[in-house]
């Protein structure tokens, strides 16, 4: 979501009276906040060429191919299109200040992800630390919980020397994956889109230090939750062959679906965020999503 609000602040930066060839100066701009863009075309709709002087603009469409946000994360695909553009005429010529938006700006997008970018991705240095934060807002959950109240028999008004002794709090298995994570690696990940809105994943999670090898397959369908998050549907997950309950699945999968729950990152960017469609077709992953940025947002 940081993405699009980031798109929208290069080409609004660049509609000036004096940018005649916005267009292009446009695409410039936003091909220097990815790491890479192999494909990338922009069009500013402005009929007539004055409104521009006024602050305003018709339309801006982007389309493109090959984004690069962080390194080896791919999205194949990427359209923005945006309503009316208006904005506070004095500030497209006092640059550098940022430019208010002086009504509601509505932003479609439409991003496609073909499996050899999920494949890619999983290799990346980016998901595993997406995995370490996942396993840390589990932990910090679980030590936030308040304490049991002791039996009586354990109380305060017990005699201290007939108290049992207090037995070492172990670590939770969350926590000693957590101390460990950095001497793991995942490889040789597949990925295959299945009918019905299926996703199946497998991929072997490597020891360094011991060379001993977990493998793990996963299968799920998704939908969207009140058009704000993907849930997965069904999920079964198998460790070196042995399935885990539907339960400890269901639980896995859930922890997973809060952290793409658009509602949390819209909250804290000022801005109103639907999914719009989630579906896999040809082999491929498609997302279309709705942005609404409210009047007075600061680009």
């Amino acid at each position: 979501m940081e993405i699009f609000i980031l798109i929208l602040s290069s080409l609004i930066s660049v509609l000036s009276p004096a940018n005649f060839a916005a267009d292009k100066i446009a695409e410039s701009t936003i091909r220097s906040q990815f790491k890479q863009v192999e494909v990338l075309k922009v069009r500013i709709d402005n009929a007539p060429v004055f409104n521009v002087a006024n602050g305003k603009v018709d339309k801006i469409r982007i389309a493109g191919r090959g984004f690069f946000p962080v390194e080896d994360v791919r999205i194949d695909t990427l359209e923005v299109e945006t309503d009316p553009i208006d904005v506070e005429r004095r500030q497209l010529f006092d640059k550098p200040t940022r430019v208010v938006l002086q009504r509601p700006l509505g932003v479609a997008a439409r991003i496609v992800i073909t499996k050899e970018d999920v494949i890619r991705a999983l290799k990346s240095k980016v998901v595993a630390d997406a995995i370490q934060r996942l396993i840390d807002s589990r932990d910090r959950q679980q030590d936030n919980q308040p304490a049991q109240p002791k039996p009586p028999s354990e109380s305060s008004n017990q005699p201290e020397q007939n108290r049992p002794p207090e037995q070492p709090r172990q670590p939770s298995r969350l926590q000693q994956i957590r101390t460990r994570i950095d001497q793991y690696r995942v490889q040789d990940p597949k990925v295959e889109f299945l009918p019905n809105q299926r996703v199946a994943v497998q991929a072997e999670i490597v020891d360094l230090k011991t060379s001993a090898v977990l493998k793990i397959q996963a299968e799920t369908g998704f939908d969207i939750l009140e058009q704000r998050q993907i849930r997965f549907t069904d999920p079964t997950i198998t460790l070196n062959g042995q399935p885990l309950t539907a339960e400890a699945a269901r639980n896995f999968a859930d922890r997973l679906a809060e952290q793409l729950d658009v509602k949390r990152y819209a909250a804290l960017l000022n801005v109103r965020a639907k999914i719009l469609k989630a579906s896999i077709n040809e082999g491929r992953l498609e997302l279309a999503g709705f942005l609404q940025l409210p009047a007075g947002l600061r680009l």
